[in-house]
């Protein structure tokens, strides 16, 4: 009797230390595979002597907690802020062309002195009618062929006109010019383009803050450089002008294509009208040295803003 109890007993035994062997290799292969998960998941550091593993380095994620508005507002008002805000950062760097731009032109190429005339300008003056076809602009103010007293009383309905509905003004002046910048005019006299026309321009306040461009095609002396002027009377504040030649200097004028200033700034206008309209003159001096061309067109700047005019395409 004793001995069967010895004899289960022994198999009982057998049987214990067989299923330890069991869970003993089933803990080795689980830590075999636990170090080459490990070995294979491991993730190199800058320094290689602090390397680390994805479960011992990786944060534990949080649950996501759901975005809440305040009471009253919806997603579209968060979204309308949002655009508001880029709007007065854009405001903050670049000039607003969402409205139309109005654009006078003084063309002048006929004369009461017919010694005066200007053959060849008529191709400018459908030039600047080409280009601007393609921009959010008003009916062009086109004033040809003009005496000096219907300039100045022009300038002076400029200087008092509601520009509001506008988001610049664009002036071009194409004549015969001399020292000082002063403008002939088809009666013979003359008048003066900083103070009778960008003076009458920057003076009226419903220009204030919105960009005024003048453009000028007209010599400004006959190669020699005078100091004197007269002196500004209004603010010349977001204003600038591209001029045809250096003061003192002469501007050149082919007779049949037009002049070789006003050809190339309205073609770089256009082509260019993406980038701020300040490289331009960069871009005219270089054709002009490039095509040795005896001329050297200058900007005067005072814009406190980036103006890019293609913001006015149609």
């Amino acid at each position: 009797m004793k001995m069967g109890i010895s004899a289960s007993s022994n198999q009982a035994n057998k049987e214990e230390e067989t299923s330890e062997d069991e869970d003993n290799m089933f803990r080795s292969n689980e830590s075999l595979d636990s170090n080459r998960y490990q070995s294979n998941s491991r993730i190199a550091s800058d320094n290689a002597e602090h390397s680390y593993t994805v479960t011992d380095k990786l944060p534990k994620m949080k649950p996501l907690q759901p975005t809440l508005l305040p009471k009253g507002m919806t997603w579209d008002d968060v979204m309308r802020m949002e655009n508001e805000m880029e709007q007065a950062k854009r405001r903050e760097h670049f000039y607003d062309l969402s409205k139309d731009a109005y654009v006078i032109v003084f063309h002048n190429d006929e004369f009461d002195n017919s010694a005066c005339n200007r053959p060849g300008s008529a191709k400018d003056m459908e030039r600047i009618q080409q280009v601007l076809q393609h921009y959010r602009c008003d009916k062009l103010d086109i004033n040809e062929n003009k005496p000096e007293e219907y300039v100045q009383q022009k300038m002076t309905e400029i200087s008092q006109k509601d520009f509001t509905p506008y988001s610049c003004l664009i002036v071009f002046i194409m004549s015969h010019g001399s020292v000082n910048d002063t403008i002939l005019a088809s009666d013979g006299k003359w008048f003066y383009f900083q103070e009778d026309i960008v003076d009458k321009c920057t003076s009226n306040r419903t220009l204030d803050g919105k960009p005024k461009l003048f453009v000028l095609q007209a010599c400004r002396g006959n190669d020699r450089i005078v100091a004197d002027a007269r002196p500004p009377r209004s603010d010349k504040v977001d204003v600038i002008i591209f001029q045809s030649t250096y003061q003192g200097y002469v501007s050149l004028r082919d007779i049949e294509e037009g002049s070789f200033f006003m050809q190339s700034f309205l073609r770089l206008l256009h082509e260019k009208n993406q980038q701020s309209i300040i490289n331009i003159n960069t871009l005219l001096n270089r054709e002009f040295k490039e095509k040795k061309i005896a001329q050297v067109p200058t900007m005067t700047v005072t814009l406190r803003r980036d103006l890019i005019f293609g913001e006015l395409l149609r």
